[in-house]
């Protein structure tokens, strides 16, 4: 099958559950993936050719907890510099980011957009 793409699809997470449903379902529809194993991946900034048509970021700032403490770090500068190539990417460096911050979290919940009321400690 032809798909279109000039590179495969990469999955970045650290579970080795959390991207099956995914994975089933592009390799039925012959699309090709390419699990990215935090543990043994490496990335040069200098690099300006894409190596993926699209990412798919399942990774956890809780990663820590399941021994994977690299995984917090790697994961904000590999999407960071993904992107910047133009790579499409699901769950961005920007939504990561989020995920990881604490007080990015209460500023946003505290702005009058949402009108949540926060501790104020």
């Amino acid at each position: 099958m032809n798909t279109g793409l000039s590179a495969p699809i990469g999955i970045l997470d650290e579970h080795p559950d959390w991207s099956a449903r995914l994975i089933a379902e592009l390799t039925r529809r012959g699309v090709p993936w390419e699990k990215i194993d935090h543990s043994n991946h490496a990335f040069d900034p200098r690099a300006r050719r894409p190596a993926y048509s699209a990412i798919v970021n399942r990774s956890s700032p809780s990663s820590h907890t399941r021994g994977h403490a690299g995984v917090l770090f790697y994961t904000e500068a590999f999407l960071a510099h993904a992107e910047s190539l133009g790579i499409p990417v699901i769950n961005p460096v920007a939504a990561y980011r989020f995920e990881k911050s604490k007080a990015l979290q209460l500023a946003s919940s505290s702005s009058s957009a949402y009108a949540i009321r926060a501790p104020s400690w």
